[in-house]
Formats: structure tokens, sequence, C-alpha cells
């Protein structure tokens, strides 16, 4: 199946799309830096970040988070 999905689908992560796959954030304080209010930070300081729910679905379905980017 992995060599399936290798051979005929692009990667995840793709600096062609601007997308990063990880294990999730570290923040230590994620009520400070996880945010749907996009009127928080300069829009340049705004990551679109995608939670477990978004994808549960098997199809991204953005809940509007953001990642403050200090």
């Amino acid at each position: 199946m992995i060599e399936y999905l290798a051979d005929n689908f692009p990667p995840l992560e793709d600096p062609a799309t601007q997308t990063r796959v990880g294990i999730g954030v570290a923040t230590g304080a994620d009520g400070v830096y996880i945010t749907k209010d996009d009127n928080i930070a300069e829009p340049d300081r705004l990551l679109p970040l995608s939670m477990v729910s978004d994808i549960a679905s098997g199809q991204v379905t953005w809940s509007g988070h953001y990642l403050v980017n200090p």
C-alpha cells in the first residue's frame, strides 16, 4: 500500500505547496499560540494549522486554526 501511495500521489510535505508534516505543535502554551482569531497578529505571523479533527474524514476540512509564529 505504501508503495502504491508513493507511486500515485504527491508527497504531503512539499516546498512547492508550502506544506509541512509534523507530530504536533510543542509550544508549551497552546492557548497563546494557537488561535482562530485572524486579527490577533499581523497576517504574516499567522500560519494555517490543521488539527487532527480537520483530517479525520480522510479529506482536509480546515477548522480555521492558526499558529501564531513569533
